[in-house]
């Protein structure tokens, strides 16, 4: 081995650590998806989707059971008025009943 060779060798060991660093960061560039949005928007974005799912759900009717519950009954409705009205409701009765004529 002359000097000329170990020239040439150690140009090529160059040329190959840089191809090397190269290669390193073009594999560690963000590609995709990834590239385009930071983490922030990312994590917008999931927020917007989970309130989107919660919506829907919130927006489903709810169901209704199929089968009758037995032995439970209504109260039936009153039939007659109720007769405890409040001085205020006296009022405003009597006061639209002036009114009226």
């Amino acid at each position: 081995m002359n000097i000329d060779n170990v020239d040439e060798v150690l140009d090529e060991i160059a040329e190959a650590n840089e191809q090397a660093q190269q290669i390193n960061d073009a594999l560690a560039m963000p590609t995709g998806l990834g590239a385009q949005m930071d983490e922030s928007e990312l994590n917008d974005e999931l927020e917007m989707l989970g309130q989107e799912d919660l919506d829907a759900e919130l927006l489903e009717p709810a169901s209704v059971p199929k089968t009758r519950v037995e032995g439970t009954k209504m109260p039936s409705a009153p039939t007659r008025p109720v007769a405890n009205k409040t001085p205020e409701e006296l009022e405003l009765e009597a006061l639209q009943a002036e009114m009226a004529s």
